[in-house]
């Protein structure tokens, strides 16, 4: 089996994530598909984990280009944030 050094595997693991929140597959996510993501999501209670408001905060602090959507480049932004 071939093991990844860490920095690869983080970026595999966030590369996977960021593929499994673009519902739509359009390449990049916008703010309602970060509202549903799972890493956001509590799986006991089905609720954010941040208010609706914060998430929307992270998400245009992080939208570096202004277009209203995250890239993977700044999804990766996003995760320090959070």
């Amino acid at each position: 089996m071939l093991q990844l050094p860490a920095k690869e595997k983080d970026e595999l693991v966030k590369s996977l994530m960021f593929e499994d929140i673009d519902t739509n597959g359009d390449g990049t996510i916008s703010l309602a598909e970060m509202l549903r993501a799972p890493l956001l999501i509590d799986s006991e209670t089905q609720e954010l984990r941040f208010p609706e408001e914060f998430v929307a905060d992270k998400v245009s602090e992080t939208d570096v280009n202004g277009d209203g959507q995250v890239c993977f480049q700044e999804f990766l932004l996003f995760m320090e944030e959070l």
